[in-house]
């Protein structure tokens, strides 16, 4: 079995959904891993905590308020190794995610009340 560089796969179709979905849009994406607390079945049946590695997803896309900054959305791919689809699937969601919140900004500065935005 050869080895196999998980980061720069999971990036990889990250940045190959954001592509295909980007309609012109600015956005981008990066993965990073991080140590999370998980809950086990420890001796005698009792809870015990064991460390495994969880994959998580940040996009961000241009503010339509330039004095604010970009926006952003976080999301968790899974542990050990990501599945392509969960990661494609999270792309979408994150990227319809700031569409909203970038419509639900704009429509306060062209006096229109706010639009309901999901949370990212």
């Amino acid at each position: 079995m050869t080895a196999a560089d998980i980061h720069a796969e999971v990036l990889g179709w990250v940045l190959d959904e954001i592509r295909r979905k980007s309609l012109g849009d600015e956005f981008g994406g990066a993965v990073a891993w991080a140590p999370t607390l998980v809950q086990i079945p420890g001796p005698g049946g009792r809870p015990a905590q064991a460390q495994i590695p969880v994959w998580h997803l940040l996009l961000t896309a241009r503010n339509p308020i330039p004095a604010e900054g970009p926006l952003h959305h976080m999301g968790v791919l899974g542990a050990a190794r990501p599945q392509e689809k969960t990661v494609r699937d999270e792309v979408i969601k994150g990227l319809r995610l700031l569409r909203e919140l970038a419509a639900s900004k704009l429509a306060p500065a062209n006096g229109h009340p706010p639009a309901k935005a999901g949370r990212t």
